[in-house]
């Protein structure tokens, strides 16, 4: 079990790169099996996956498998 200083101090982080960010680069990933929330640390703020050689790998393979049973 997580102890509740742990939680508090992944929540402490997590407002505090909220609030210095604006919101703006927290993101939540856009594989729908995933949904994890990351923090978007690239220039110009395009990062889609929380992993790009986990989640933005399978999202490619998948969208390729798509395009070929078409």
């Amino acid at each position: 079990m997580v102890g509740k200083k742990v939680v508090a101090e992944v929540v402490a982080d997590f407002a505090q790169a909220f609030v210095s960010s604006g919101g703006s680069r927290i993101r939540i990933c856009d594989n729908t099996d995933c949904r994890w929330v990351f923090y978007d640390d690239t220039r110009n703020r395009s990062k889609r996956f929380c992993d790009d050689k986990m989640c933005g790998n399978l999202m490619k393979v998948r969208r390729f498998r798509e395009r070929k049973k078409k």
